[in-house]
């Protein structure tokens, strides 16, 4: 029996899987199954940038990527808070982009930018 599982209801619990997997070796935080990763936008100074910039003049915005979810499609600050939609797919980030009339950008749950090229995401700088 596992040291860990008195702690826990089930060794089905999230935290259980968690810390089971953080006591493994080779591996590390985030690389559970039911981990959520969190992106954060920083907030700019205010009077900089313009209206199409992710970054808000007032706060810092966090992206939440649920356990199987790589991709966000954030509308610019202008268009307020909770504004993204979060995808499993490269295919489905990119039709969410293309049905998107507002300004905003694609990014992957480690902050880099993409563009909808299809049904296929390139990374901005290769465009």
């Amino acid at each position: 029996m596992d040291t860990l599982e008195p702690l826990f209801e089930s060794s089905t619990d999230p935290i259980y899987k968690l810390i089971k997997n953080l006591n493994q070796p080779g591996k590390q935080a985030g690389q559970g199954e039911n981990i959520m990763k969190i992106f954060t936008i920083k907030a700019k100074m205010s009077g900089t940038g313009s209206i199409h910039d992710l970054a808000s003049d007032k706060m810092d915005q966090e992206i939440k990527f649920p356990a199987g979810k790589k991709f966000a499609v954030v509308l610019a600050a202008y268009y307020g808070e909770k504004r993204y939609t979060v995808h499993a797919s490269q295919r489905l980030a990119a039709r969410e982009s293309c049905r998107c009339e507002f300004s905003h950008k694609i990014i992957d749950s480690d902050g880099r930018h993409y563009v909808a090229h299809g049904d296929k995401l390139v990374l901005e700088e290769q465009y």
